[in-house]
């Protein structure tokens, strides 16, 4: 896997993550010793377009109070819809309290929309201090460096996950916590959690082909040296590479770690021992590609274009100063201050021993040609990533006079960038909220919270429930992410829900409109989260 990933991927990906930074990528003709005294400026037209993807995802994910919708396939069932409410309010509260969850989400979609996919683990993390207390306990969802994960490329591309033969996340660890692991005692067995290694075994461990990653120092930006070098004194603080392993063997998951490939720190347990709902990876994506596991991504499809757009933009520089500041053909006899030629100051003397030993070499100005083909590129690329820019607007003059102009122009791009959020929210959203679903459902045990989560699902009050059981918790839900068509433009959003509640109103009886639930989604269509302090 890491030779495939190596021959087919890693280059594509240092460009991509280039063109985010606004860096040139390698093997550009700008890093060439004939361009060192030519413009080389960097127009960051894929930083533009992704920045416009995040704030679309940040709309049509965040602009209600809840991130998410907890319901029960069976309506009639009293104990279902009561563990529906109570699943709902953990759910969110979990996922605007003690999970980051809006950065988590933007990160992943600048992930998916960087490298055509993005992978994230979902667990449960609970952790004492030395005094015996609880500090942590509670569900994670953390994003993994794509560089970071392998799977076998031959796997069924609809599930990479649930059909790779295995899965191998390369986890960066400080020797100090690894050394934490092994002391630690494990609650089954009552050893060590982990075999105990000495230390210059866990060095040996180090595997320098993860150090100076290309991958990761291209996302760095232009920093010279690896975030995960090992370039220091304090040896504790030295970084290995743990392997978490998931491997099929005859048809059931197996789990272990090894420090590297050269020692096992645990011995290979059944999964569903560790991992009682199965694989905690989700792999998503933006693109869809098929037969693909590793689909295109939206900077790999216009990558074209912007190299195109930063070599307009530079030569369109290059002519500009020689127009305003022009060569000349010099005789090497004609005794000429050469000095003085290149100053180009105003008011300044140029002495020469023969004035028809030096020559203006005059240059056309295409300043405007080169303007148009700007406005045409800008226009294929806002095509290509479902952006729409201030500078398409400005190439379309016909359009642009007029409101109705503005919205055919913007229509179409608001339905690829909402076909976008569509496929990451099948193939990543839906699918990490869900786990950690799952997860809330079997591990929540804080009375604290589960109390706040009765008092808010009126449990007494509608079910004659006092107390949330492990029965209410664990009856059957499923999630729903209210995100569709016309998300990321809050006009739209209120106008379509007006038009389905005049369509639907005169077929309801009173008290049958849930009037809180639309109070809800006006308000954070209209920016204000909830219509709570209304």
């Amino acid at each position: 896997s890491t030779d495939y990933m190596d021959a087919n991927l890693r280059r594509q990906w240092e460009r991509n993550v280039s063109n985010l930074m606004g860096v040139h990528p390698q093997g550009s003709k700008y890093h060439g010793n004939d361009y060192r005294r030519r413009s080389r400026l960097f127009r960051p037209k894929t930083r533009a377009a992704e920045r416009d993807f995040e704030a679309a995802i940040a709309v049509a994910f965040f602009s209600s109070h809840d991130v998410a919708t907890v319901e029960t396939e069976h309506a009639n069932k009293p104990l279902e819809v009561a563990g529906a409410k109570v699943g709902h309010y953990l759910l969110n509260h979990h996922l605007t309290k003690t999970v980051p969850w809006f950065k988590t989400v933007v990160g992943a979609a600048q992930d998916a929309w960087t490298y055509g996919i993005v992978w994230s683990e979902q667990s449960w993390e609970y952790k004492k201090d030395h005094n015996g207390k609880v500090v942590k306990d509670h569900p994670t969802c953390r994003l993994i460096p794509v560089e970071n994960m392998r799977v076998d490329s031959a796997c069924n591309w609809v599930d990479p996950v649930g059909s790779s033969p295995y899965l191998i996340e390369i986890l960066p660890m400080y020797i100090t916590d690894v050394i934490d692991k092994m002391n630690q005692t494990d609650d089954r067995t009552g050893q060590s959690a982990w075999a105990k290694l000495t230390m210059g075994e866990l060095q040996s461990a180090r595997r320098i082909e993860h150090e100076d990653d290309s991958t990761r120092m291209a996302r760095e930006g232009r920093f010279k040296r690896d975030r995960m070098d090992n370039n220091h004194e304090v040896t504790a603080y030295d970084i290995i590479w743990v392997h978490k392993n998931i491997i099929d063997v005859r048809g059931r998951d197996y789990f272990y770690y090894t420090a590297g490939t050269q020692y096992m720190l645990t011995q290979p347990v059944p999964l569903d021992e560790v991992y009682p709902d199965g694989r905690p990876y989700v792999l998503g994506n933006v693109v869809i590609d098929t037969h693909r596991v590793n689909p295109s991504s939206v900077a790999n499809l216009s990558q074209d274009l912007q190299s195109q757009a930063n070599s307009i933009a530079n030569q369109r520089i290059d002519n500009v100063e020689l127009a305003m500041n022009s060569r000349y053909l010099v005789d090497r006899a004609s005794g000429t201050d050469r000095e003085a030629l290149k100053r180009s100051a105003p008011g300044v003397a140029v002495l020469t021993d023969d004035i028809d030993g030096v020559h203006e070499l005059k240059f056309s100005d295409v300043t405007r040609s080169s303007y148009e083909e700007q406005d045409r590129l800008n226009m294929d690329f806002d095509d290509i990533t479902g952006s729409f820019s201030t500078s398409s607007v400005g190439s379309n003059r016909q359009l642009n006079e007029t409101v109705g102009g503005m919205n055919l122009m913007s229509q179409g791009s608001d339905v690829l960038t909402e076909f976008q959020i569509r496929v990451f929210t099948e193939t990543w959203y839906e699918l990490v909220v869900g786990q950690i679903l799952k997860l809330i459902q079997r591990y929540e045990t804080d009375q604290r919270v589960l109390a706040l989560a009765a008092e808010s699902a009126q449990l007494f009050q509608k079910f004659g429930v006092d107390q949330v059981t492990d029965k209410i918790l664990t009856e059957g839900l499923s999630t729903t992410i209210s995100v569709g068509f016309s998300a990321t433009n809050p006009e739209k959003r209120s106008e379509k829900l007006r038009m389905a509640l005049d369509t639907v109103g005169p077929y309801l009886r009173p008290g049958e409109l849930d009037r809180a639930e639309v109070s809800k989604e006006v308000f954070g269509a209209a920016g204000y989260r909830d219509g709570l302090r209304f």
